[in-house]
């Protein structure tokens, strides 16, 4: 068989974004679903220009694949494993793109591969595993500009980046970045010509509806952002958040991306990549002022590991002293991707998990959010427990007379509570659940008299106000939930005081 058929560099890359995409086929059903798949199910069934959290095209997205192959979980999962075979074959290009051999395209995509942070987003639909993809989409289209000076590809970025905005308004520093960096570096001299600037006008385009929709809803989202902030992110200091890159990203890829970075800000061939290598280091120092979340900078990556694994090829290839760094670097890489394998992809059982990071205790070192469980990293965590909260409204539910039944309304805490309930609660004959979380007060009590409620996660003071009879008769419990979530309390409350639409407003949470 020819060498270059099935061996050459595009097809050794093919057969690594395969396999990535193989991986997560494997291992998609280990754990349930994620808190916010179930948000996202949901807002494909109320389409709108925008959301309390994000903008409408994950809800396009999850609409289409309801359509098309329903909510199952190996439905909801098969895109986003898509898009990350599609960001590791991506990384690749890039790396060939920069003069990469199969060895530079190979380490990079290996390095995608073998970084925890990738497969976590790649194995849960959310918004972020299509922010990285179309970050990177950008940053192609980036370094084609830069290479062969195709200045109408401007429009390309612009469409992309809208689109990317569209998904994520984290895109924004994206453009921060790249502005900044185009203003530090020579290639600023681009910045004289229209295409840059039609290109932001598309990208502006793209994004507009959204915008209006804000300005429409008094700009819910400011409300969200400045209350997620207050209640459940952590303020890392700046070495806590680098540490956290560095795990995140495989501790033993470390120095490919370092020698990318390098590679984009000080070496000689790679003068085209200057403005990408300050876009780097301005997102990181935004981020970091602005206490982001740590794996928000998780996009810009792909290009320091092309630009790495670029350098070290070439490092390599210039003295037979030096040919030890091509295998030096993919062991160690492979080897740390490995060990934390079952950080990124749900390879073992939650026990056997449990037992394997007990004696690494990596995730308890950089926590992401307040409340994390102590047995479990949130990605994880926020896969249990919704059955047995289902099946305990559920069984409230069926202890209601026939006569309560039709006029009984379900009240969700929170976005992941009301989610769970829609999707799961149709087996049970369970109403859509509502409530007051961040996109679900947009979408109203219903349509039921609301004569009795099962509650799940509303504080009781909230509940005495809008009726005269409350009682608890459960528990949510789950060894492996969230500990802000496990223990909240199911009610039954009766007489309402107020009808729901009238009282609504005391339901309201955006965080």
């Amino acid at each position: 068989m020819p060498r270059g058929k099935f061996l050459g560099v595009r097809a050794v890359l093919l057969y690594l974004a395969l396999f990535n995409l193989l991986l997560h086929l494997i291992t998609y059903r280990q754990y349930g679903y994620f808190i916010d798949e179930f948000h996202n199910i949901d807002m494909g069934k109320h389409l709108a220009w925008g959301y309390v959290d994000n903008p409408c095209l994950i809800a396009l997205i999850a609409c289409g694949v309801r359509v098309v192959l329903g909510n199952s979980l190996f439905a909801v999962r098969l895109l986003p494993a898509i898009c990350g075979a599609l960001v590791v074959w991506l990384t690749g290009r890039m790396a060939l793109r920069l003069g990469g051999g199969l060895f530079a395209v190979a380490l990079a995509a290996l390095a995608v591969i073998a970084a925890p942070i990738y497969q976590i987003l790649c194995g849960i639909f959310t918004v972020n595993v299509f922010d990285v993809l179309f970050w990177n989409l950008c940053v192609y289209t980036l370094i084609v500009i830069f290479k062969t000076g195709r200045q109408r590809l401007w429009l390309v970025f612009g469409l992309l980046a809208g689109l990317g905005l569209e998904n994520k308004i984290s895109v924004l520093y994206l453009g921060f970045g790249l502005f900044i960096g185009l203003l530090l570096t020579r290639q600023r001299q681009c910045l004289a010509g229209p295409w840059p600037w039609a290109g932001a006008l598309v990208a502006l385009l793209i994004f507009s509806p959204y915008v209006f929709w804000q300005l429409r809803h008094d700009w819910p989202t400011l409300e969200f952002i400045r209350n997620t902030r207050a209640v459940r992110h952590l303020r890392h200091p700046p070495h806590m958040f680098m540490l956290a890159q560095v795990l995140l990203l495989n501790p033993a890829s470390l120095p490919v991306w370092l020698a990318g970075l390098d590679y984009c800000l000080r070496d000689k061939d790679g003068k085209d990549l200057r403005t990408l290598g300050w876009s780097y280091l301005v997102t990181c120092m935004v981020l970091i002022v602005l206490h982001g979340k740590i794996y928000y900078l998780a996009p810009t990556y792909p290009i320091l590991f092309a630009a790495g694994a670029v350098a070290i090829e070439k490092a390599a290839g210039r003295s037979r002293d030096l040919a030890w760094l091509r295998p030096a670097a993919v062991a160690l890489v492979l080897a740390g991707g490995i060990a934390f394998l079952p950080y990124g992809v749900a390879v073992l059982s939650p026990a056997a998990f449990i037992r394997y990071s007990d004696a690494l205790k990596l995730h308890r070192i950089v926590p992401v959010h307040r409340g994390d469980t102590i047995a479990l990293p949130v990605h994880y965590a926020n896969m249990f427990g919704w059955d047995k909260l289902v099946e305990s409204v559920a069984e409230t539910y069926a202890e209601l007379t026939p006569e309560e039944r039709p006029d009984c309304i379900l009240l969700a805490g929170s976005y992941g509570t009301a989610g769970a309930i829609n999707h799961l609660g149709g087996k049970y004959g369970l109403p859509e659940a509502v409530g007051g979380h961040n996109n679900y007060y947009f979408w109203g009590p219903g349509d039921r008299s609301g004569k009795v409620a099962i509650s799940v996660g509303i504080p009781k003071s909230v509940l005495d106000e809008l009726f005269a009879e409350t009682e608890q008769v459960a528990v949510i419990q789950d060894e492996y939930l969230m500990v802000n979530v496990a223990g909240a309390p199911v009610y039954v409350s009766r007489k309402p005081k107020i009808s729901l639409k009238d009282g609504w407003e005391r339901l309201r949470r955006f965080d």
